[in-house]
């Protein structure tokens, strides 16, 4: 499969996923959007456009020895809270909001690995940021896919 049609059949997975698109509308009014790539100089405005959901550039790598062909992305999760507030125990710092962004990222994951079930050991990191972007909650999430080739499967045409 090209690279980027596998791309595009996780980006229509996760725009199009009920449980996803339910849990944005009851926890912040809308749904999600999704972006393929985003232009640095007008990103997306988290006020009115989070909950996002940012899928960038793939890549691909083969090992015709062990018959393989490994595919990458990177998503930019995005959630936007004004409001959120350290915690109230007294001795417990941290904002409340870090666990909706961690139940973001967790249910795109969750379509994402549903979406290609025939790709297996896909790996992925987690890096948040719910300091430095407030009030905006982000995190870069890098996923790989890895797909085992069949007998006559070229990896370069994969």
């Amino acid at each position: 499969m090209d690279v980027y049609n596998l791309m595009n059949d996780l980006v229509q997975a996760v725009a199009a996923d009920g449980e996803l698109r339910a849990w944005c509308l009851a926890k912040y009014g809308q749904e999600p959007k999704v972006f393929i790539d985003q232009d640095d100089r007008l990103p997306p405005d988290g006020e009115t456009q989070a909950p996002d959901v940012q899928f960038h550039t793939p890549s691909k790598s083969a090992d015709e020895e062990r018959r393989i062909v490994d595919y990458g992305f990177g998503l930019f999760v995005v959630i936007y809270n004004a409001t959120a507030q350290n915690r109230p125990e007294s001795n417990v710092s941290g904002f409340s909001a870090s666990q909706d962004l961690m139940t973001l990222i967790n249910r795109v994951l969750t379509v994402v690995r549903a979406a290609k079930p025939e790709y297996w050991v896909m790996r992925y990191s987690v890096m948040p940021d719910t300091i430095s972007e407030f009030p905006n909650f982000v995190a870069d999430v890098s996923v790989e896919f890895t797909h085992r080739l069949v007998i006559g499967d070229d990896p370069l045409n994969d």
